[in-house]
């Protein structure tokens, strides 16, 4: 690096009154033989001292590295000395490219410890087994029948069945009514025979043997001398029954003409 006139008088300038003196120059080697010997007793010591050839070789370098860096600092000191630059004076280096390191260095240093083998990883645990809720499908159980017969309640006999009375199975009752009315007129009581047949009219008011009721009805008041009521069902059964062959019975009793 070239200086300009301008520097080269300034840094003249600088150096008026900085010149070492005979006590820097003692003190200067004072230091330079101390770091001498400290390097020479590291030097001795490392090579002494060693737990193996790898181990040995690299501490014998490093004590080199330091002999090296201690001659460049008697270097550095005897330069100040020799441009008599002292306290105070600031002298810019440049610093040399780094020394590519040496190959026993690169032995030396220690090796990056082989990562333990991971132990060799535990097989995928199976999945646990899916727990299935058992589900009972057995039908339920029946529901309980309550034993017990229900009372049912007994029909209410009408005061006038209808038609639908007169089956085949009414047809006996009506004619065992019947029957016994006219037996109870061969017998002369006409309360019984009414009592028959009105009991035949409230079950049966229009069965098989309405028209012999209404005839025997006639009859039977005929026989109790009511004649007037006797009359009046005589009436109503030529109404009803204008073709019966029981006409002429009902017109031949108490209730003719």
């Amino acid at each position: 690096m070239s200086l300009t006139p301008e520097d080269e008088d300034l840094l003249a300038s600088a150096r008026v009154g900085l010149e070492p003196t005979g006590e820097d120059q003692k003190r200067v080697r004072r230091a330079i033989a101390a770091q001498v010997a400290l390097a020479a007793s590291i030097s001795t010591a490392s090579a002494t001292a060693g737990a193996g050839a790898a181990g040995a070789s690299g501490t014998t370098v490093a004590a080199a590295s330091g002999v090296g860096g201690l001659a460049k600092i008697v270097g550095g000191f005897a330069l100040l000395l020799s441009v008599g630059v002292g306290a105070g004076v600031l002298v810019t280096t440049r610093p040399g490219p780094p020394a590519a390191p040496s190959a026993a260095e690169v032995t030396s240093s220690p090796l990056p410890s082989s990562p333990s083998s991971p132990s060799s990883p535990s097989s995928p645990s199976e999945p646990p087994p899916k727990v299935v809720a058992s589900v009972d499908v057995s039908p339920p159980p029946p529901e309980p029948v309550d034993t017990k017969p229900t009372a049912k309640p007994s029909p209410q006999p009408s005061a006038r069945p209808g038609p639908s009375a007169t089956g085949e199975g009414s047809l006996g009752a009506e004619t065992r009514l019947v029957r016994d009315a006219t037996s109870a007129l061969q017998r002369g009581d006409g309360a019984a025979a009414l009592a028959a047949l009105d009991e035949h009219a409230r079950k049966y008011p229009q069965g098989v043997l309405s028209e012999e009721r209404d005839a025997q009805r006639v009859l039977a008041l005929c026989a109790l001398g009511r004649v007037a009521e006797a009359k009046a069902g005589a009436a109503r059964f030529v109404v009803r029954h204008p073709s019966s062959a029981l006409v002429s019975k009902v017109r031949g009793s108490c209730a003719g003409p």
